[in-house]
């Protein structure tokens, strides 16, 4: 609950003031790095201009650090306690309990329909 408020507190408000449209940088969302890692590394790097070599030298880095190499277990398989719990999106809805859902709610639902992650504050 305290890293939630940390969260709302600085991290969400500037995701919130962020400008999207910026053509400078390139936003990438967690779910699709998780969806599909390589292709979601290869637009970022051709988005700032990198060499196909570069390209490919720099997935092969993409490859060396991600959650499977890093937590040496399959996305999904949850280690309890653990930093790299199981590296799946939307975690919060099996782990908190009814206080951390009406917290979550209380700091974070509006801004997570302006983030486009919710579409109204009915979520629960």
């Amino acid at each position: 609950m305290v890293e939630m408020m940390r969260f709302a507190n600085y991290d969400l408000r500037h995701m919130v003031a962020w400008d999207y449209q910026d053509p400078n940088f390139i936003e990438i969302r967690y779910e699709n790095l998780i969806a599909d890692e390589i292709g979601e590394f290869r637009r970022l790097f051709r988005h700032f201009g990198f060499s196909q070599v570069a390209i490919e030298t720099s997935l092969g880095l993409a490859r060396v650090f991600s959650f499977e190499r890093q937590a040496h277990r399959k996305i999904g398989q949850v280690q309890t306690g653990a930093h790299l719990r199981c590296g799946l999106t939307g975690q919060w809805r099996n782990v908190f309990g009814n206080r951390h859902r009406r917290l979550a709610k209380e700091l974070l639902g509006t801004a997570l329909i302006k983030l486009g992650y919710e579409s109204s504050l009915d979520w629960t």
